[in-house]
């Protein structure tokens, strides 16, 4: 027999699969956990974005320009120049089209990304030799953030393997202001990294299950199988140099 078809537009709620909600009240120990999870990856996502201190040296004025044109911020408490935008019914924005960001001054970018560069505490005076390698690097979120947190000196290389998306982490790169980047296209298992790196970032393929709020396709495309092969995408042994 063959599985009833939900209608395009059922909710989200409903289109959550069984192995999803039965893997995860596993992971979290309860249903009570899996009801608590559930409720917040499908509540609305506060839109996020970073100040970039290579374009901008005075955040604050930034920030009150920005509360002039109407937008409501609140500091998103982990990540370093990092704001929140709350929802304003008078004037609703999309901060992807603000001049702000059109010239870099801003970059769009979901809090929860903001934490990895962050927690690699890059020295606040770095010296020219300092090295940081970002192995997953498009589009370029984190490894515009981790040029910032630089200040644009020392060493940054940016990696991407799919070739097809380097266009936008060169774009990206080129409106943050950064000169310290270089640019690779290579699989990251086969980067040599002993003794080389001070720092090295690694945003590997994941099932996606922390964006929903962002992409809520992707609860409808959830497949234990394909986290498998993910997990296997990652060991190389024979080419692994760490």
């Amino acid at each position: 027999m063959s599985k009833k078809k939900l209608p395009i537009d059922a909710p989200l709620k409903d289109q959550i699969k069984p192995i999803f909600k039965e893997r995860f009240t596993e992971m979290l120990g309860s249903t009570e956990e899996y009801e608590k999870f559930e409720n917040t990856i499908l509540e609305y996502q506060r839109k996020s974005f970073r100040i970039n201190t290579i374009k901008e040296k005075n955040p604050k004025e930034l920030i009150k320009k920005l509360e002039k044109k109407g937008l409501k911020l609140t500091k998103i408490p982990w990540a370093e120049d990092g704001y929140f935008v709350e929802y304003n019914e008078d004037k609703r924005f999309d901060i992807g089209n603000l001049f702000e960001h059109f010239c870099g001054k801003i970059y769009v970018q979901e809090a929860t990304s903001m934490t990895p560069p962050q927690i690699l505490e890059i020295p606040k005076n770095i010296s020219k030799d300092f090295k940081v390698l970002d192995m997953a690097a498009s589009p370029g979120s984190k490894t515009t953030q981790l040029g910032d947190l630089m200040n644009n000196c020392g060493t940054l290389v940016a990696n991407e393997l799919d070739y097809k998306r380097l266009g936008p982490l060169k774009i990206n790169l080129e409106r943050s202001g950064l000169s310290n980047v270089i640019i690779t296209n290579n699989d990251g298992c086969r980067i040599e990294g002993n003794n080389i790196y001070d720092r090295i970032l690694l945003d590997a393929p994941c099932s996606g299950s922390g964006i929903i709020r962002k992409s809520p396709k992707t609860i409808k495309l959830y497949n234990p199988k394909k986290l498998k092969l993910l997990t296997n995408l990652g060991y190389c042994k024979e080419h692994l140099n760490f």
